[in-house]
């Protein structure tokens, strides 16, 4: 990479830079969990067991790929002990369920630590919001410049949506860094839709068929909220970097919940597997 990219994608940095949710979110190297998810929203607990145990990918062992194709193919989760490699304690656990009580899906999910079942709900909602942003950008709206309807969420939490009569203060706002464009992202709560990103959104959700009344069943089986959030469209980062042949060494911090991999993927523009 040329010393002037560097210098050019350090400043699209600063400015900011698509604030996807990571691969890592997903599942790096089996990006399931959002599917896993969706699953569970629609109350098919046999679907999303079946996923997570029993979907392979490539940059897994043989031995591992056979085994989940095995499960997926016949469901015979005594045959997956005997041959899921040992390290894969999450399947195992639901496997050794479905052993002690065969067709007993939604308990094999339980077998899960609650914290990772939560996750996979929320993966949902993550493939849900790196998939409205990206229709965001396809339609050629910014990401760093308010247009009507666009929520906002402030350095403090408070709150707010453009209008045309704030306009001008929000983008005043944005600039300075009080406050950021951020998209809200549904689960069980009411939404009032305001613009184009609420609208967005509301299309992605009807085309996969889920609505709040599956998030508020989902909350009832993990025990655990999903009411919806606010999260920021885009994310800047004061990156220092240096050059060495070509090699670039990128030094940046940013706030919890955000991903590195978001920022240096603009660097490598590289499959995400060789972020790895």
């Amino acid at each position: 990479m040329s010393p002037g990219r560097v210098h050019e994608v350090t400043g699209v940095a600063s400015t900011g830079v698509p604030n996807y949710y990571g691969l890592q979110r997903f599942g790096v190297i089996r990006p399931v969990t959002h599917i896993v998810g969706e699953s569970i929203l629609r109350g098919d607990y046999e679907a999303a067991v079946v996923t997570y145990i029993g979907r392979a990918y490539r940059l897994e062992t043989e031995e591992a790929q056979k085994a989940r194709a095995r499960f997926a193919e016949t469901r015979d989760a005594r045959a997956a002990l005997a041959e899921l490699p040992v390290q894969m304690t999450y399947e195992r656990a639901m496997a050794n369920h479905l052993v002690a009580d065969p067709d007993d899906y939604a308990g094999a999910l339980r077998a899960l630590p609650p914290k990772l079942l939560s996750l996979l709900v929320s993966a949902f909602q993550s493939h849900l919001f790196n998939r409205a942003l990206s229709r965001r950008i396809d339609e050629g709206m910014p990401l760093t410049e308010p247009v009507i309807g666009d929520r906002l969420l402030f350095q403090d939490g408070r709150e707010d949506v453009v209008t045309a009569r704030n306009i001008r203060a929000a983008l005043l706002h944005i600039r300075r860094g009080r406050c950021q464009i951020a998209m809200f992202i549904p689960g069980s709560g009411a939404v009032v839709p305001h613009g184009r990103m609420d609208a967005i959104m509301q299309e992605l959700m009807q085309a996969t068929g889920i609505d709040a009344r599956d998030f508020e069943r989902a909350s009832r089986f993990v025990e655990m909220k999903f009411d919806g959030t606010l999260r920021p469209i885009a994310l800047s980062a004061d990156v220092q970097t240096e050059v060495v042949d070509n090699d670039v060494r990128l030094r940046f911090t940013l706030p919890p919940g955000h991903y590195a991999t978001t920022v240096c993927r603009e660097y490598m523009k590289a499959d995400p597997y060789a972020m790895i």
